[in-house]
């Protein structure tokens, strides 16, 4: 099975949790963060769902019915019952509705990722759901090689409006630069300058300039 790594809008989607395990939590926690509206559906809360608050979240303790499908645009079956499971994964078939199933990754429409977010910079990891444990493994290596300063790198350049031709040869030029290691550093004033400095260089600041004064007029 080869996977199609994607970055799903989830904004105001709805997204149905079945179960109330540790698994349920960490999905309904990673929907919620990406602005779904997320509800769940389970006789019991527990696991990582205790003491936690969800913004976006809505809890039904009840057992699952087909009727908890209605308008959702994917739903992850995380019960502890593959009987339930297997239902759950049925109905949203017949509805034409995608699904993750936690104890059949091999049957599952899609599988989550391990997340790493540093700003508008999200990298997924996926092992095709045969190991959830070497993808969290996996997180922590990337997450330690690549720092915040890459968060205010390109918060830094997206202060410039590049001309879309224009754009590969800009972060070729940024990333040659000592940018990133001056922010490593702490030093962004420097940062900010060596930035300008490739601006200049590729004579986008008098466009990006042009443009800003059209704007005002």
């Amino acid at each position: 099975m080869t996977l199609l790594p994607v970055a799903l809008n989830l904004e105001n989607r709805a997204v149905l949790i079945v179960g109330g395990g540790a698994v349920a939590a960490r999905k309904a926690a990673a929907f919620a963060e990406a602005g779904a509206r997320v509800k769940v559906v389970a006789p019991e809360l527990r696991g990582e769902f205790s003491g936690l608050e969800f913004q976006n979240v809505q809890f039904h303790k009840k057992c699952y019915e087909t009727s908890d499908l209605t308008d959702c645009f994917l739903v992850c079956a995380c019960t502890d019952s593959k009987a339930v499971n297997a239902l759950v994964a049925h109905d949203a078939n017949s509805q034409k509705i995608i699904c993750n199933i936690a104890d059949d990754p091999q049957n599952s429409d899609f599988h989550t990722a391990a997340i790493i977010r540093r700003g508008e910079i999200t990298i997924g990891i996926t092992t095709n759901g045969l190991s959830p444990v070497l993808s969290r493994h996996l997180k922590a290596e990337i997450e330690a090689a690549i720092g915040p300063e890459y968060e205010v790198l390109l918060e830094m350049a997206g202060s410039y409006r590049i001309e879309t031709k224009m754009r590969g040869a800009f972060w070729r030029q940024v990333l040659e630069s000592e940018i990133l290691q001056l922010l490593r550093l702490g030093k962004r004033e420097e940062a900010v300058q060596k930035l300008e400095s490739v601006v200049k260089s590729l004579d986008l600041f008098h466009k990006s300039a042009s443009r800003h004064s059209e704007g005002a007029s």
